[in-house]
């Protein structure tokens, strides 16, 4: 069946819809699992560059479990006689001398070129059954600090574009007329028919407010503490995306103030933001800094 599947993931006739590679297609049709149907689909392939272990695995003489092992090391030139070892040995006993010539073509690069061997950096790709992959980087100790500075200073980037969409949605839904403090602190929006109506402070007076208790109208749960706090953040980061006016860096929290803070609103232009920001909305992972420096990469090479 081997030779059938080399032509057949050749001509990807396992394409379709929902079908991720060759490899899935065989688990679907003929049964066998993931990890399973991966190595016959790389067995197939290089049974392809060694002829004689695949006449001789054809003829019947060798085992799939042999040539599954002499197709991790072996190459058409190498002058070992693969078919002649796998004939005097065990599946375990050819494992193993599978794995002392891999380590020996390790010593031979590092000796050719010690160098580039010490400062290698190593992937492994891994699929998941639920069509996920998994990536593993490896190397020296000293490649780690620029790769994770790389993947802050994307993580940064993306952070500080994904904040500025998130505050540009929240200034395009406050109604005209209204200015964001308000919106934020004095409408909270109506108030559920089960929670009775707050009662009146009169002006002038100073009674304190219980910041643990439960706002009126706001989801269950909210507290003042929570309201205030929320408030303070979002005016700790309006610089971030907006360059407020220095003769109007008042206590905002008069009506007088707010009034006047509108206005500037109204004439400062708001940055531009991207359209799409990868991830979602968010905190950035290293994940999508990583997946976003590939993409800028890709960009660049177009």
């Amino acid at each position: 069946m081997l030779p059938w599947v080399a032509e057949f993931d050749r001509r990807e006739g396992w394409a379709g819809t929902g079908l991720l590679s060759c490899a899935h297609w065989l688990s679907w049709k003929v049964g066998l699992s993931l990890g399973a149907a991966r190595e016959q689909v790389r067995v197939a392939r290089r049974l392809e560059e060694l002829p004689s272990v695949a006449e001789a695995y054809r003829a019947g003489r060798i085992s799939y479990s042999k040539v599954r092992a002499i197709t991790r090391v072996a190459e058409p030139e190498d002058g070992i006689d693969w078919v002649e070892h796998a004939r005097h040995s065990t599946a375990s006993q050819l494992e193993a001398v599978v794995r002392g010539v891999r380590r020996a073509q390790a010593a031979e690069q590092a000796e050719a070129d010690p160098e580039t061997a010490a400062w290698q950096l190593r992937t492994r790709v891994r699929y998941n059954d639920d069509g996920s992959f998994s990536m593993t980087v490896s190397g020296p100790a000293e490649f780690l600090p620029v790769l994770q500075a790389g993947i802050d200073a994307k993580k940064a980037e993306l952070q500080r574009q994904r904040d500025a969409e998130a505050a540009a949605v929240v200034v395009e839904d406050v109604p005209a007329g209204t200015s964001v403090a308000a919106q934020l602190e004095l409408e909270p929006g109506p108030e559920p028919e089960s929670d009775p109506e707050p009662a009146d402070v009169p002006a002038g007076t100073s009674s304190p407010v219980d910041l643990d208790e439960q706002v009126p109208g706001w989801p269950a749960g909210t507290t003042a503490r929570d309201v205030r706090a929320a408030s303070d953040s979002f005016f700790a980061n309006l610089p971030r995306w907006r360059e407020p006016a220095p003769e109007l860096d008042v206590d905002l929290s008069s009506p007088e103030a707010r009034t006047a803070r509108e206005a500037a609103d109204a004439v400062t232009p708001a940055p531009d933001v991207p359209a799409e920001t990868p991830g979602g909305p968010g905190t950035v992972t290293d994940a999508e800094a990583l997946l976003a420096l590939a993409q800028d990469a890709l960009t660049t090479e177009r």
